[in-house]
């Protein structure tokens, strides 16, 4: 990525992506976390080219987190969640200076149930529940801001779901 503008970063990303999407519809061989990595080194490129720029701080956060389902569907959990996790990062800072759109929000959310999810399936269970509570609180207001935005609303009711799982395993 040394050496490359943003516009040549992110039309690399981009025609990466396609390849993923027209290799999964012809159910065709690729190593998919070989290629997640690939596009996570050339957003961490585009950010540093261009800090505090919300559009590739926004695709860095979603290619670590689609890097991170691709390491739980290999059985990579600790990938998984150190992927996921970067990408937490990123959008928490994206919030806490008061440059996350609602729909930013929501991907945190959902980033956060992810990532509690893969602490629950770890025997974490606390820390899941902290997580869940995080990702509970900036999904209800969201879903508080715009309550017939479906996207909001499904994100909701699957962080109810998983925090509902969780009080039931630590009550057990």
């Amino acid at each position: 990525a040394r050496g490359r503008d943003s516009a040549s970063l992110h039309a690399t990303i981009a025609a990466r992506g396609r390849v993923l999407l027209v290799q999964s519809c012809r159910q065709e061989s690729l190593d998919r976390l070989a290629v997640h990595r690939r596009n996570l080194e050339d957003c961490r490129a585009l950010v540093a080219l261009a800090p505090n720029n919300r559009t590739y701080e926004m695709l860095l956060a979603k290619t670590a987190f689609d890097a991170g389902q691709e390491a739980r569907a290999r059985g990579q959990t600790e990938e998984a969640e150190r992927l996921v996790s970067e990408g937490v990062n990123v959008l928490r800072e994206l919030v806490a200076r008061g440059d996350a759109s609602l729909d930013a929000q929501c991907r945190l959310a959902q980033s956060l149930y992810f990532r509690a999810q893969l602490l629950y399936e770890a025997g974490r269970t606390g820390e899941a529940s902290a997580v869940a509570r995080e990702s509970f609180a900036l999904a209800s207001r969201t879903v508080e801001a715009q309550p017939h935005h479906p996207a909001y609303s499904e994100t909701l009711a699957m962080v109810r779901g998983l925090l509902a799982l969780i009080e039931d395993s630590e009550a057990r």
